[in-house]
């Protein structure tokens, strides 16, 4: 989570980092923290929507748009 941190603060726009970090705080339990980041990953790059259900919707906790609120 730090490095993911880490390399937002160097770029704002990379939305890959905020994904990741995002995926890092829904394995450790932090579903708020979690939708944040996916939100503002979305935002910066809204093509990986895709991307975000494959991965998200088998994780504990519910689908994509439970976590993010869709």
């Amino acid at each position: 989570i730090e490095l993911f941190t880490e390399a937002t603060e160097l770029n704002p726009n990379f939305a890959e980092a905020y994904h990741e970090r995002g995926r890092a705080k829904l394995l450790n339990g932090d579903k708020e923290g979690s939708a944040e980041d996916m939100k503002k990953g979305l935002e910066l790059n809204p093509k990986e929507i895709q991307n975000f259900n494959g991965q998200y919707g088998n994780q504990p906790g519910g689908s994509t748009g439970n976590i993010l609120g869709l």
